[in-house]
């Protein structure tokens, strides 16, 4: 019995196209896959016996839109913040962000509560408030005076960062490194000084 082997294709351009016949070969009883034989062994028992065992279920559209906000419940966070990595970069913008909504609310919710307190019976006049805070403790004026100022000082030194920034200057990891915690010292120095020594 001999063993012949097709080796046809066609031609385009420099490539030499190989059609799937070629993976076979002729014997004087005909076409014979040409793949080692517990490979085929394998193909063939996986095709035979595999079959498609998913439960399909018929939903209605409210149904399905309950399921999808379920699953959505259950995503992962992007970033995953379990497995995230935090480095000078990611933690300062994170303080850029956060500073400034921190700030930005106060400022807007005391504006709107000095708008509202003529209605509300509140004197949330500067004497008022200067009198209220030089009644707490030396403790708690100090405490009151570093939450105050320090997310405005970092929000100002971090913001010097973002200004070489927008000149496309220092995206490198040491310039973000240093920077990053040269602005965390200097916001830190500032407002240590602000509070203890200025009165």
């Amino acid at each position: 019995m001999a063993l012949t082997t097709r080796r046809a294709g066609l031609a385009f351009g420099s490539k030499r196209l190989t059609p799937i016949t070629s993976l076979c070969t002729t014997t004087s009883t005909g076409w014979r896959p040409v793949l080692p034989r517990p490979t085929l062994d394998a193909v063939l028992t996986q095709s035979r016996f595999q079959s498609n065992k998913a439960k399909m279920e018929v939903l209605s559209a409210k149904e399905g839109q309950q399921l999808l906000a379920d699953r959505r419940l259950h995503r992962p966070v992007s970033p995953n913040l379990g497995i995230y990595k935090w480095n000078m970069g990611s933690i300062m913008s994170s303080m850029m962000r956060t500073t400034g909504v921190a700030y930005s609310g106060s400022f807007h919710l005391f504006g709107l509560a000095y708008l509202v307190s003529p209605c509300l019976g509140w004197d949330l006049s500067s004497a008022n408030i200067a009198a209220a805070f030089a009644s707490l403790p030396e403790g708690a004026k100090s405490i009151v005076k570093f939450a105050v100022a320090w997310p405005v000082i970092l929000h100002s030194f971090n913001g010097m960062r973002h200004l070489t920034w927008d000149r496309a200057k220092g995206f490198n990891n040491s310039f973000i490194q240093k920077t990053g915690w040269t602005a965390i010292s200097v916001t830190t120095l500032s407002v240590g000084y602000m509070v203890f020594f200025m009165s």
